[in-house]
């Protein structure tokens, strides 16, 4: 049975994992003939793993092989029947991907392949010369654009491995999670767990090991090892774990530093920060952590938290980001061991959602955005003046005016993205309840009526005379 077959909404495909399809991709389009000829090697190993490939790379096999034939060894006649050949294979796979006959013109403009190249492949097939070389290498060129456009491009951001393991192991896995986040919290608070809890831990336990212990530190060493080596396997978090680590009897229950209660920077107790070390050092290798660190931003904006977990997920986020700067000189903050995962492009990501699509007036974010500021930007240190702009607001406490109050005078300069983002300079004045009457809005005369239409005589409806020449790329109009 295929793997199509005994899993459902699954196909097999024939790159190894998402890595070397991701490999394959930014050599293709890296504009490095070498890297180009390593990439079109692999392609056709995908060719022989699986005869029928999907569209999109079909379609990247066919015009890279032909993109790259050495110029120097063919003549122009040569030259110009590969790329006929390798244009029309293209277009009867991108265009011609229907049932019903009769209907190429129909797919290929729904496919928004232009007309012109559809001619160009009509002149390959019926013509009795074949198009000239220019001409044949621009429709090879804009293919390859198009497939990265609808394939790559689109599946870049879709794409994830898929790793296989039976339903009882992910009960197993489930059920060692939770023991383990019990048993920590347990040891850490110094509670005693229902015995009959426990015997179901060591019924788990005595699955995986082959042996039973009744001392919880022991117990939570081999849960431990029986996480580390299940998340290594197959890494991914089922919910109810994050929903069992996220709750507040879990890393959200409030341990604050009393030492720095009365001052601005309020932080984790660093005992109860450092149980969790482990865990999180797991997470790190497995490439989950800034998963981690979303769905703590998402517990800030949950309305049906409670205000201290809020709290306690906003200075978790900071103790991960301060974690992943890594400054050497600062004996207080968590250490993480080398990991092959990096996090860039995931900070980045994550500072345009907190400074765009937050609410940045919640006073949660300002215990960590400048550890994220620091983090994401750590390749540019003088962070880009937006980001400064957003984070003036997100620094006000407390902050609450309704937008439709405010009257704005000539020296206000007021831009607002995405209903979130209010960027104010120092320098502006703001009048707020007064009553003023808004200036009466004159007529343009920018439009006036055409009188001599015999430019448009020649145009078909609704074209300008010189969107002509966009219908054909060869086609020049006086």
């Amino acid at each position: 049975m295929s793997l199509s077959q005994k899993f459902s909404g699954l196909i097999l495909v024939p790159w190894f994992n998402s890595a070397e399809w991701e490999f394959v991709y930014r050599s293709i389009y890296s504009e490095d003939v070498d890297k180009q000829q390593k990439a079109l090697e692999l392609l056709k190993l995908w060719k022989i793993r699986t005869p029928i490939l999907s569209t999109g790379v079909e379609g990247t096999l066919i015009i890279l092989e032909a993109l790259l034939h050495d110029t120097d060894l063919l003549s122009s006649e040569q030259l110009a029947n590969h790329y006929a050949i390798a244009l029309m294979r293209f277009l009867n796979l991108s265009a011609a991907n229907s049932e019903k006959q009769g209907s190429f013109a129909k797919t290929s403009a729904k496919n928004e392949l232009p007309k012109w190249l559809i001619n160009l492949r009509h002149d390959v097939a019926h013509g009795h010369q074949i198009p000239c070389l220019f001409n044949l290498k621009m429709g090879l060129d804009f293919g390859f654009n198009w497939l990265r456009e609808k394939y790559w491009e689109p599946q870049s951001k879709i794409i994830k491995d898929f790793h296989i393991r039976c339903s009882s192991q992910d009960q197993q896995f489930v059920n060692a999670f939770n023991a383990f986040v019990d048993v920590t919290m347990s040891l850490f608070e110094n509670c005693h767990l229902d015995d009959s809890y426990l015997n179901q831990i060591n019924m788990l336990i005595r699955s995986r090991v082959g042996k039973t212990t009744s001392h919880l530190n022991i117990m939570s060493n081999v849960l431990f090892q029986i996480i580390d080596q299940m998340l290594r396997d197959f890494p991914k978090l089922d919910e109810s774990c994050w929903s069992k680590l996220l709750s507040n009897e879990a890393m959200l229950k409030p341990h604050f530093d009393v030492t720095l209660i009365e001052n601005e920077s309020i932080k984790l107790d660093a005992t109860f920060r450092d149980i969790w070390k482990n865990l999180l050092n797991v997470l790190h290798n497995c490439g989950l952590l800034f998963v981690l660190v979303e769905k703590l931003f998402d517990v800030t904006g949950d309305i049906s938290r409670k205000k201290s977990d809020k709290k306690m997920a906003a200075l978790w986020i900071n103790e991960i980001l301060l974690a992943l700067i890594k400054n050497p000189d600062d004996a207080h903050i968590l250490k993480f061991e080398p990991s092959k995962f990096t996090y860039e492009q995931q900070a980045q990501d994550f500072q345009k959602i907190v400074l765009y699509h937050a609410d940045l007036s919640q006073n949660y974010i300002n215990y960590f955005i400048d550890s994220l500021l620091q983090y994401a930007n750590s390749d540019n240190k003088a962070v880009i003046k937006q980001d400064i702009d957003s984070l003036f607001e997100a620094k006000i406490e407390n902050l609450h005016f309704a937008i439709a109050d405010i009257q704005m005078g000539d020296e206000l300069l007021l831009t607002y993205e995405d209903h979130h983002e209010i960027l104010v300079e120092s320098s502006c004045k703001v009048f707020t309840n007064e009553k003023t009457t808004p200036e009466p809005i004159s007529a343009s005369n920018k439009w006036q009526k055409l009188k001599d239409t015999s430019a448009f005589k020649s145009c078909p409806l609704g074209v300008l005379p010189h969107q002509v020449g966009q219908s054909h790329p060869f086609l020049i109009v006086d």
